[in-house]
């Protein structure tokens, strides 16, 4: 139990892909390693929200594959032909961190990475740290889609740890 002149602590409480602040009483801390931000690093595996752009490419190179099957099972020239299950905007995938900025991002300059251009009404969103990643991203078929300087938080085009089960 906390006391009247204990030490309050910040911490940031992640939950359902957003981010909540809260001070806690020092003593009421088990383990004080959870309490420090996780930075992300090489290696690690996180969620990514994937963008219009995103699914666009993605979609577009899964369409190329039925349409160019059969010509790739006759010329059989060990060429990679993509195909995986439709991918949406919103959708999360793993990813994989191959890459780490560290201050990439003001946590108080809202960043927009799924944006078209002439959008009237463009989602931003805050990064919750500022941390930016490059990675791999897992999708539903036989390959990845390269991400690049992807900010951490819950909007789409952000990464976010996924929560613990």
């Amino acid at each position: 139990m906390s006391s009247d002149n204990d030490e309050l602590i910040p911490i940031t409480v992640h939950l359902d892909g957003k981010a909540f602040a809260a001070m806690v009483a020092k003593s009421d801390i088990r383990h004080s390693a959870s309490v420090a931000p996780v930075a992300p690093s090489v290696g690690r595996i996180v969620y990514y929200r994937l963008t219009r752009e995103d699914v666009k490419a993605i979609n577009r190179r899964y369409q190329n594959g039925v349409t160019h099957y059969i010509k790739h099972r006759q010329t059989a020239d060990g060429s990679q032909i993509h195909v995986g299950n439709q991918m949406h905007r919103g959708d999360i995938v793993p990813l994989i961190i191959v890459r780490v900025w560290e201050n990439e991002y003001n946590v108080e300059s809202p960043v927009c990475k799924d944006y078209e251009v002439g959008e009237e009404s463009p989602e931003f969103s805050l990064p919750i740290s500022h941390w930016g990643i490059n990675g791999q991203a897992m999708l539903d078929g036989n390959d990845s889609l390269w991400i690049t300087s992807s900010p951490n938080g819950s909007g789409n085009g952000f990464w976010d740890w996924p929560a613990r089960v």
